[in-house]
Formats: structure tokens, C-alpha cells, sequence
């Protein structure tokens, strides 16, 4: 399954440590808990709805955490 390959903790920890910002106060800014952060960052789990709020709040998008290998399958599922 895609989501199953989808491992985008890491990418998003990078973003939130280029932008500066702790958990908490990403937590803040974009109104996700900073449990949900916390298990986006280290379990790659997380509604999309949550990634979005975070990634709106760092002024980034999907593309930036999406592995290569996932964006590959999904133009040929596509």
C-alpha cells in the first residue's frame, strides 16, 4: 500500500527545525497538538488533514515530504 511506504517524519522534523521552531510553538502556530506533531515527526502518523495544517503553518506543501519512490508510484497509478 502507498501509505504504508509513505515515511515522511524525518522530512517534516527537517522543515520544522529550517523554520526554527520547536514543537510546541508549531503546535501553536498552526493549531495542531504538539502530540500530533510529536507522532507525524517519529511514527509518520497523522491525518492528512493534520499534515496540511502543519505544512500550511511552515508555508510549505505536500511535494516537500512525499519520498521520491511514493511520487513515482502514484504517476503510475495516476
Amino acid at each position: 500500500q502507498i501509505r504504508d511506504k509513505f515515511e515522511y517524519g524525518e522530512a517534516l522534523r527537517r522543515l520544522r527545525e529550517e523554520a526554527k521552531l520547536t514543537q510546541k510553538e508549531l503546535s501553536e502556530k498552526s493549531g495542531v497538538s504538539v502530540h500530533t506533531i510529536s507522532n507525524a515527526e517519529s511514527l509518520n502518523k497523522a491525518s492528512f488533514e493534520s499534515l496540511f495544517m502543519i505544512l500550511n503553518a511552515l508555508g510549505r506543501d505536500f511535494n516537500e515530504i512525499i519520498p521520491i519512490d511514493v511520487k513515482m508510484m502514484l504517476r503510475i497509478i495516476i
